[in-house]
């Protein structure tokens, strides 16, 4: 086999895989805006929990039935009185609707966190996707050996394709094939 024949073997293996969806730097600007509608969201909810809280004591203020105010000295000790009283009830009030707004800013955070990590569970990962399309051209170079050695026994094109897979790629199993064949030829070799 001659270099043109394994360009165009590795052409077609290239050819079989289907191309990324998604190029890095476009995968990159994805990234980007979605940080920054997340960005934009946090700010209009930091800023939503001031206005129901004063929404929420406005309301209430407006809903406190209001008592006869007692006329003269009474009604001074009794006002302050009645004052402080709808007062520390309208502050637990609000203090409540603070900690009910602050927890549902928490749970839709879990929530987000969630829904991002199902949908990074749900995309493999580009590093991956590649070695895999790397095992895959080792892998044929060895079965396109493995018939050149059929074909023709002992082939010089399938040690040279056996020599290349363990070259280009070494961590791959396909290596590993590629080193026991060459083993068991050189074995045969040195019989005869």
């Amino acid at each position: 086999m001659n270099d043109g024949e394994l360009r165009n073997l590795l052409r077609g293996a290239d050819a079989d895989f289907e191309k990324p969806i998604i190029a890095p730097g476009e995968l990159a600007g994805r990234v980007r805006r979605l940080d920054q509608k997340r960005r934009r969201r946090s700010r209009v909810l930091l800023t939503a929990v001031p206005v129901v809280v004063v929404a929420a004591v406005a309301t209430a203020w407006s809903l406190v039935p209001r008592a006869a105010l007692p006329t003269g000295t009474e009604k001074s000790v009794a006002g302050a009185a009645l004052d402080w009283g709808e007062i520390e009830r309208l502050q637990a009030e609000a203090d409540f609707h603070e900690r009910l707004a602050r927890q549902m800013i928490a749970l839709r955070k879990r929530d987000r966190a969630l829904e991002q990590a199902q949908r990074a569970l749900a995309e493999p990962d580009p590093l991956d996707v590649v070695r895999e399309q790397v095992d895959v051209v080792a892998y044929r170079m060895i079965q396109r050996a493995d018939e050149l050695r059929t074909q023709m026994d002992p082939s010089e094109e399938a040690i040279r394709l056996y020599r290349d897979v363990e070259q280009l790629f070494p961590k791959t199993h396909s290596a590993e094939v590629a080193r026991e064949r060459l083993t068991a030829l050189a074995a045969r070799e040195g019989e005869t």
